[in-house]
């Protein structure tokens, strides 16, 4: 038999048909549909478990401060406070430390944050270990969100429904727990602390190649394809994504507007359902006092997640509709948000509610708004910033949420005391002017009958 032989041709063109099937085989970001996969799980899945954390917290602080007339923002406050110190200065320097590192820090403040609220029962040391939840909540937050830069669209879109599906979540598990099966707040946290060591694999289910310079420069190198100095900087070896002070602050000022954003929405959000809502509860409600407060966090969750998980559900039917359906004018919800605000002050001061039913909606509507505002404010930023800032302002821009609750959280203090009294002179049962136990349950069932 003569042997077969092949032309360079041949062989040229079967060399072009496998690099064209390679290439339908992922998007115009480079992502194949299992790296999309891997973007969603890890992304959804570390925002899901911080914000769920969080709100498994908030959701038992009035449990936490169960026989004492310390204000429900006491344990917002805690939180929020070392979560804007994180938000505020890390972002300004945290790019020379590497990811494996700050997801370390993570977990050990959340393990160690939830092993004090678990074993301690002082009421002030339970507080420091909200603190530490916070520290992991908000170096979490930022150094995922500023890893986004580096893993295209899903992972911004997964991180935001990631985060609602924990917001949901949490409420969802200490409802559950508390209120229905009557297991007592300590054995509750308890069952979900475990679940903190799923930090580390998120992070390692990732793609490291993607976290090198080159891997943004592509991008980068595509829409400033004039500049000389990008392909001057990768034959030198540096990174042209470190930014100098200058360029920082200039970048930090141009998404100012969406900061602002977000600091107004969750500002109305908090005094809301953490200062004012916990003053109002009704005698003809299917459950007692207590449980109006959990039940006022889980429909405002519920919401929450409906409205931050919207843009992820278009992402995977329709990538290409996301940029054109991102909303950049979110002010215009905030200032709603606050109308609701003013108009629920002024409710609970004249005991305009008559149902139950009318609170929990409204607790519905403001998380839904809250969730729209804070989807399309994170989805908005990188449309708005140059791709070589992309990094640093997605890791900055949840200062505005953490400041909105921070400010809330302090104003809640002076507000929800000040209802609470006002109410105790204009009604004869004082159990309805406070979603709270009046003696400590931690360590036992909390769950009781209406009345």
């Amino acid at each position: 038999m003569e042997p077969e032989f092949t032309s360079d041709e041949d062989e040229s063109g079967e060399d072009e048909a496998m690099s064209k099937s390679a290439k339908d085989d992922v998007d115009e970001e480079g992502f194949s549909r299992l790296d999309h996969i891997k973007i969603c799980i890890s992304f959804g899945g570390i925002a899901m478990l911080l914000h769920s954390f969080f709100t498994v917290v908030m959701s038992g602080s009035q449990d936490i401060l169960a026989g004492t007339y310390i204000p429900t923002t006491t344990i917002l406050a805690s939180h929020v406070a070392t979560m804007v110190i994180v938000t505020s200065f890390l972002p300004w320097c945290m790019q020379k430390i590497p990811y494996f590192w700050r997801t370390l820090i993570v977990f050990a403040a959340m393990a160690c944050g939830t092993l004090v609220l678990i074993t301690v029962k002082t009421v002030y040391i339970k507080i420091i270990g909200v603190s530490l939840n916070a520290l992991a909540h908000g170096l979490g937050e930022i150094s995922f969100l500023a890893l986004s830069a580096f893993y295209g669209k899903f992972s911004i879109t997964s991180f935001a429904a990631g985060s609602g599906a924990g917001i949901l979540l949490g409420p969802i598990y200490y409802t559950a727990m508390t209120s229905w099966l009557c297991v007592s707040p300590q054995i509750t946290l308890a069952v979900i602390s475990p679940f903190t060591l799923l930090i580390l694999l998120f992070y390692y289910m990732l793609d490291k190649d993607r976290l090198k310079p080159y891997a943004l420069l592509d991008t980068y190198k595509k829409i400033k394809s004039t500049d000389s100095e990008s392909s001057e900087d990768l034959l030198c070896n540096k990174n042209p994504f470190d930014l100098s002070w200058r360029e920082k602050l200039a970048a930090a000022w141009q998404i100012t507007p969406c900061m602002t954003a977000l600091c107004t929405a969750y500002i109305s959000q908090y005094i809301t359902i953490q200062a004012v809502f916990t003053t109002i509860a009704f005698e003809d409600a299917p459950f007692a006092p207590r449980d109006h407060y959990v039940y006022y966090v889980l429909l405002n969750g519920t919401g929450e997640f409906i409205l931050r998980s919207y843009l992820s559900f278009i992402a995977w039917a329709k990538p290409a509709l996301v940029p054109r359906l991102v909303v950049k004018r979110t002010y215009i919800f905030s200032i709603i948000l606050l109308a609701v605000m003013a108009f629920a002050i002024s409710a609970s001061y004249y005991r305009l509610f008559h149902s139950v039913w009318s609170v929990l909606f409204l607790c519905f509507l403001i998380g839904s708004l809250s969730g729209f505002v804070f989807a399309n404010t994170v989805c908005a930023v990188p449309l708005v910033v140059e791709p070589k800032y992309r990094e640093f302002c997605m890791g900055l821009v949840t200062i505005g949420e953490s400041a909105g609750v921070l400010i809330a959280s302090f104003v809640g203090l002076a507000v929800e005391p000040a209802l609470r009294k006002h109410c105790s002179t204009v009604t004869s049962n004082h159990s309805l002017c406070y979603t709270r136990h009046k003696v400590s349950k931690w360590n036992s069932a909390v769950c009781s009958a209406k009345g």
